[in-house]
């Protein structure tokens, strides 16, 4: 995992292509918990619960640019959201992060179409609740997706399991040690790193 790119909070035209081509991902892609069913403007991402689908879009595209990027996995909320923080140490309130589903947790909030800024300044949207302790906060991240194998339908029987990608079960300490490669593994690869991770107590 060395030699990627890494972006800042400053990066913001690295930030809007990375969303811009992710938006053009997943019109080709099928999406969970749409506000309106095939309706995926910025907007109605926004303002859904597609989070699974989004951050897996929106890492592969940083993988394809060559930017370090990992999925993050809540677990208080089950929110997944994309971190640019450096790969080989943990994550902390100073990383940039993307979400393009904000919107969901936030009702009066209907104007917006994506995040990417700091990590901490999300606690803002959320004065008074544990939303961004429980979905955003480092202290819930229960896995840092780096590693994923490409979604093959006729290998999979689970629809409720269907999404893009599959991802390594890796944690925050797992991607820190860099012994996990980021992007795209095939499938034989991928088994053989999944049987390398420690047993999860989750």
């Amino acid at each position: 995992m060395t030699g990627e790119r890494t972006i800042g909070v400053n990066d913001q035209a690295a930030a809007a292509e990375i969303m811009a081509k992710t938006y053009e991902l997943l019109e080709t892609m099928a999406l969970v918990g749409l506000e309106t069913p095939d309706v995926k403007t910025p907007e109605a991402i926004y303002r859904s619960r597609a989070c699974q689908e989004t951050s897996d879009a929106v890492t592969r595209i940083a993988h394809e640019m060559g930017i370090a990027a990992s999925r993050e996995s809540h677990h208080h909320q089950q929110h997944h959201i994309t971190s640019f923080g450096p790969l080989d140490r943990f994550p902390n309130d100073n990383d940039p992060v993307i979400c393009l589903t904000l919107g969901q947790f936030e009702p009066s909030d209907r104007s917006g179409t994506s995040f990417f800024g700091a990590r901490g300044d999300l606690a803002r949207y959320f004065p008074f609740s544990p939303v961004y302790a429980d979905a955003f906060g480092v202290g819930s991240i229960v896995f840092r997706h780096v590693t994923h194998v490409p979604y093959v339908p006729e290998q999979d029987s689970d629809p409720e399991a269907r999404l893009a990608h599959r991802w390594l079960a890796t944690t925050t300490r797992d991607v820190a040690t860099g012994a996990y490669p980021m992007g795209e593994v095939s499938m034989a690869s991928f088994a053989e790193l999944q049987a390398s991770l420690p047993p999860r107590n989750y």
